[in-house]
């Protein structure tokens, strides 16, 4: 499965062609006008928060002076109070030479210098700065240069405080500004939820910047400051303001408020996302039915995952995969998921693409049923089993996809489909049993015929939707809208609003052009689980949402900002938002909910914040308990 990392340079240059081909001139100006529009809207969001994060820059310049006096082992420099500069730092001391003319302009372009070695800051006083060459035999002159070497500061920026008439998506704020800064060199803004840290610890603001509260989180993460952003209405006007904090002792460094033209708002499915729901025994508090449990970063891109018990200890372990690795993870008692096993195959030429557990031999632990390509044009999928923490590769080499189908409380069924030469899918969706002390494929799920329809097994389930004692069949279609259709192929619903919109594709297969040239199959988007999901013997359907730029009408441009789950209840009268979590940093990977010892049903859900190979990668895992 290949990720797309730089979505608008792929839809110009996939769909230029085509859109040209298709509209004539006047019909592609509303389409250029819309991009640039949506270009220039985000824009406008971003020019407040890029002007607070020149600001803070501004606070902190790379120092440079000259040494003015030599007395013994002292130095003065001219350098003084109110830079930023404190005892014990460290300067580079450079002897400067003869002037650098350029050969054609002639310009002065610079001074040569030699490095001398380093002095140390002794005291800083109003007026100038005593230091000390740390070689004592250093031969420093006057006129001599001191630069202090560049660092970079570490800055943690926390949940927006809301506090004006407009739904300001404070989220989507917090990423704004996060992403700014870390486009500066001089910042580093490290994927830690301060917001989430502070949750966890039962902090706000006021109490996160007391000494003992700094000191517990310098334990967790390194960290120079803290940016807290508030948004506030003053006589009409919406007001962007910030407090730089020291993270060190809490004390306020800059203070300053920005009228902003324009900030990210909130949607209005996000404005109504925790409207009280019509059932008394569903009031829920500002952070839903779901309790958190932990959220753990990862130092690779994740592509999938599931849980299960694959040790046969009857524990439930959860099951990750990056592009080419299987990683298998336990929930402790402390709330921290830890790794007791991985298995990385001997061939280099391997993409996984999807992974799904389920004791389909019977022996009472769950298989691992791995979903990988090989090279441009097959699949070599295979499973494992877990003894003794090590990886026993029980099916090889299979040119085929699976995913498991978990429906309402009934027994899981592993479904299985083979790709194309020409297309990643081909043929119907087939069913996976265990015969004979082997794997065989079994009958074709019975789908309804839809003229113009491909059903892929991924973003696809059966269950009984309507109530009617029959399977009903659940996709997202071509657009991400969820559908159902009845036994007979009638559509029972479709939902108004999208959801998956993964920025991933599967690309598998390859086709010959007009000029005999070999190249890559077409590709299909990737479409995450549909969950059927039975709680407290009430029904739900549980999709993934990724919050993103574009739409539909660019059909290859999807730039996703953040993502959540949303849960529906299935009524009788149709399908009710039951609950959407808290939106995690970039797109979904996946998630599983399952049933937990003693925590009623479990939640993860896995993120990827910054695509990448090998530990290039960023990606969390948050895990819920749901017992409401």
């Amino acid at each position: 499965m290949k990720s797309r990392f730089d979505p608008i340079a792929e839809f110009l240059r996939i769909n230029f062609k085509f859109l040209t081909q298709v509209f004539s001139a006047y019909a592609i100006l509303p389409l250029i006008g819309i991009f640039f529009f949506s270009s220039l809207s985000l824009a406008q969001e971003n020019a407040t928060v890029d002007k607070i994060s020149a600001q803070i820059e501004s606070l902190f310049p790379l120092l440079e002076g000259y040494v003015v006096s030599v007395e013994g082992d002292k130095l003065f420099l001219d350098l003084k109070q109110g830079q930023n500069i404190s005892k014990g730092d460290h300067f580079k001391l450079i002897r400067y030479g003869e002037d650098i003319i350029h050969p054609v302009s002639k310009e002065k372009i610079g001074r040569k210098e030699t490095d001398m070695g380093e002095v140390e800051v002794i005291e800083v006083r109003p007026d100038f700065t005593i230091a000390r060459a740390l070689t004592p035999d250093t031969a420093v002159q006057v006129g001599d240069g001191v630069r202090l070497p560049f660092k970079q500061i570490t800055l943690l920026v926390a949940p927006p405080q809301i506090n004006s008439q407009k739904k300001i998506d404070a989220q989507q704020l917090q990423a704004n500004l996060q992403q700014s800064l870390g486009e500066r060199a001089r910042f580093k803004v490290p994927t830690f939820d301060l917001g989430l840290w502070m949750l966890e610890n039962d902090l706000d603001l006021a109490r996160l910047l007391n000494p003992e509260s700094l000191a517990r989180l310098q334990k967790d993460i390194s960290v120079n400051f803290i940016l807290a952003p508030e948004v506030k209405t003053v006589k009409g006007k919406t007001v962007l303001g910030y407090n730089l904090y020291s993270a060190v002792d809490g004390a306020s460094k800059k203070n300053a408020r920005l009228l902003a033209e324009r900030l990210p708002e909130a949607s209005a499915a996000e404005n109504n996302r925790v409207a009280s729901n019509k059932r008394s025994n569903r009031e829920q508090r500002d952070d839903g039915p779901f309790e958190l449990i932990t959220k753990q970063e990862f130092k690779f891109t994740l592509v999938d995952l599931d849980v299960g018990d694959v040790t046969g200890d009857g524990k439930k372990e959860l099951i990750l995969i990056n592009e080419n690795r299987v990683m298998v993870y336990r929930l402790q008692e402390d709330g921290k998921l830890k790794g007791i096993a991985q298995y990385k195959p001997r061939a280099d030429n391997l993409e996984f693409i999807s992974v799904d557990v389920l004791d389909l031999n019977g022996n009472g632990k769950d298989e691992i049923f791995v979903t990988c390509r090989e090279g441009d044009s097959r699949l070599a999928s295979f499973v494992l089993e877990v003894n003794d923490r090590r990886f026993q590769p029980i099916w090889s080499d299979v040119n085929r996809y699976f995913r498991v189908m978990r429906s309402f409380g009934d027994a899981p069924v592993m479904m299985t489909q083979t790709p194309g030469y020409q297309d990643p899918f081909n043929g119907p969706i087939e069913t996976v049993k265990f015969e004979g002390g082997k794997y065989q494929i079994g009958p074709a799920l019975k789908i309804p015929e839809k003229y113009g329809v491909e059903f892929i097994l991924y973003g696809f389930a059966q269950g009984d939707f309507s109530n009617k004692k029959q399977d009903d069949t659940i996709t997202l279609d071509k657009d991400f809208h969820l559908k159902v259709y009845s036994a007979d192929g009638r559509i029972v619903y479709k939902s108004e609003e999208y959801y998956g919109q993964d920025p991933r594709v599967i690309a598998l297969g390859i086709h010959e052009d007009a000029t005999g040239l070999v190249r890559e199959g077409e590709t299909v988007k990737y479409k995450g689980r549909i969950g059927l999901v039975l709680h407290n013997k009430e029904r739900f359907i549980v999709l993934p949402k990724n919050h993103m730029m574009g739409g539909s009408l660019f059909d290859r441009l999807v730039i996703v900002n953040s993502n959540s789950l949303v849960i529906q209840s299935i009524e009788r009268d149709g399908v009710e938002r039951y609950f959407e979590t808290r939106k995690q940093k970039g797109y979904q990977a996946s998630y599983q909910i399952v049933k937990g010892q003693g925590l009623g049903d479990v939640v993860y859900i896995g993120s990827v914040e910054k695509a990448g190979r090998g530990t290039d990668g960023i990606s969390s895992v948050v895990v819920y308990s749901w017992n409401k």
